[in-house]
Formats: structure tokens, C-alpha cells, sequence
């Protein structure tokens, strides 16, 4: 559970995969090459000479928004990550995890956001008319997205 004292704001989601954990794992473990998988990352590299572990860090150009830094903090081989995030746009610092389990038929993943809204007044009230939605419904299509590249289904990309 995150520190509500850092991180105020937090949304969960899961998705079920029709793969096993290490083919989830595989993909979700290539972490400079996000946007192979995620609408939403038009591009993305590694940032750091590790390619996994603490440590490890990529750069995304988001589509729409500009350029986020994403640092691993912690790292289970096979089980999942955690990374912090630079602010983008409202949304301020952030912390991102992800886990992947067995379960009957293949796997579930989660991803847990925790994050800070910037811009004081202005950013809550953006965060509460917009944003937290915003964020609701793009957390499931971002999972459903790699699913479906686990899976096999061709890649959607995001307009």
C-alpha cells in the first residue's frame, strides 16, 4: 500500500491473459520497449546501461502529452516491478507497479498508479472533473493492450 502522504491519489486495475506468467513476464521485463505494446507510449528507450532491476530506466514520449522518465525501484524476476515516474502534464510524481500471477487458464496482471496532481487548486479540480477518469478508463485499455500483444492479437495503435 503506498504512502498516502506521498502518493494521495491511487487507482488499480487487472486484467486477465490467456498466457502463462513467463510469457507476460517477457514482455512486461523488455522495459525499454514499452511502446511496442502500450497505445499510449509513442516511443520509448532505455535511459540507463542495466536493461532490468533497480536501476534500470527508460525515457516514453506519451501521445498527446510529451516526455515522462520512468526509474525501476524495485524488481522481482517473474513476479513484477516498481518504477517512479517524473511528473507529466497535471499529473505529478508517480509511482507504477506491476505484478504478474498464475492463475487458472493463464495469468493475471495488476498495476497499481499511485500519484501526486500538480498545479495546486487548479490541478485538484482537474483531477476531479477529468483526470481521475481519464486515468480509470486508460489503466484497463493499457492492460487489454498487452493482453492482446501476449496474446498474439495484432497491435492497436492509439490515434
Amino acid at each position: 500500500m503506498p504512502d498516502t502522504s506521498t502518493y494521495p491519489y491511487v487507482l488499480r486495475a487487472e486484467q486477465r491473459v490467456a498466457a502463462a506468467p513467463a510469457a507476460v513476464w517477457a514482455v512486461l521485463a523488455d522495459f525499454g520497449n514499452v511502446h511496442r505494446w502500450s497505445p499510449t507510449v509513442a516511443a520509448s528507450r532505455l535511459t540507463s546501461t542495466a536493461t532490468t532491476g533497480p536501476g534500470c530506466s527508460r525515457a516514453c514520449d506519451v501521445r498527446g502529452l510529451g516526455r515522462i522518465e520512468e526509474t525501476v525501484t524495485e524488481w522481482t524476476d517473474g513476479r513484477g516491478f516498481a518504477y517512479v515516474a517524473t511528473p507529466l502534464g497535471p499529473l505529478g510524481a508517480s509511482r507504477n507497479r506491476w505484478t504478474v500471477a498464475a492463475v487458472p487458464g493463464g495469468s493475471v496482471v495488476e498495476v497499481e498508479l499511485a500519484y501526486r496532481v500538480r498545479y495546486g487548486v487548479l490541478g485538484r479540480a482537474l483531477h476531479a472533473l477529468v483526470m481521475r477518469r481519464k486515468l480509470a478508463r486508460l489503466m484497463p485499455a493499457v492492460l487489454a493492450q498487452l493482453a492482446g500483444h501476449v496474446e498474439g492479437a495484432p497491435a492497436v495503435r492509439a490515434a
